[in-house]
């Protein structure tokens, strides 16, 4: 995604004057400023919540965008899961509310009207999270302050007989590795997501990691020696 020479007046008043953004592939970026500098506004815009007077915006195409508010307004449901349902986009995102709610330890039937801000905020991340239906993110640790992230594609193998899943990224802050965080996230994955109709569940590591292939078959998952992962990008 691309922002360049944004422009965008409030009134009279100039909020930003030439502006530009850029994020790349697996980019994690923050954006730091003064209040009232537009930071809110930037991203908005990068959003295609608000459109700018002046400047481009690019998105390549395929690209999925999204926007967590800083205060979300569940004011207008009855319950967490009424908010994340609606929130949900395509026909079959549905089935991945009982996950979401779980790995964001939510029950589904919190009354918005006494949720902490904590719980809100956990609520709001939920369509974020769910994504395409073609995959899903856990966060791993405390549900209050996660420590790590796992993610998982999903597809459908005829030699299975059902859905497969690939772990496409996982990740654990370094303070806090080795304490048994990874083994217990990997060994527990398959049989949640078998709830969901998952057969089995690939990875891939490079050959002389010898400390991930440990924690791997600590873990169940076994080499398939007879197997070559051959990848084409374009």
């Amino acid at each position: 995604m691309t922002l360049a020479n944004i422009h965008l007046t409030f009134g009279t008043t100039p909020l930003l004057e030439g502006a530009a953004l850029s994020v790349m592939p697996r980019e994690r970026l923050c954006l730091v400023g003064r209040n009232g500098s537009g930071k809110s506004t930037l991203l908005k815009i990068a959003a295609g919540m608000v459109e700018q007077d002046k400047g481009e915006r690019f998105v390549k195409p395929g690209t999925t965008v999204r926007y967590l508010p800083q205060e979300p307004d569940l004011s207008a449901f009855d319950r967490a899961r009424d908010y994340i349902e609606a929130g949900l986009v395509g026909a079959d995102d549905g089935y991945r509310v009982p996950y979401l709610l779980d790995a964001l330890g939510l029950t589904g039937d919190e009354d918005p009207k006494v949720m902490s801000g904590g719980e809100q905020r956990r609520a709001a991340l939920a369509p974020l999270l769910a994504g395409s239906p073609h995959g899903m993110i856990y966060l791993i640790g405390p549900r209050n302050a996660p420590v790590g992230y796992i993610v998982i594609t999903l597809g459908y193998s005829i030699e299975l007989g059902g859905i497969e899943g690939f772990i496409d990224e996982f990740f654990i802050r370094e303070k806090v590795r080795g304490r048994g965080m990874g083994s217990e996230t990997l060994s527990k994955l398959l049989p949640a997501l078998k709830n969901h109709g998952v057969k089995a569940l690939h990875l891939e590591v490079a050959r002389d990691n010898g400390r991930a292939q440990s924690l791997y078959r600590r873990a169940g998952f076994e080499p398939r020696e007879t197997y070559m992962l051959m990848t084409r990008s374009r």
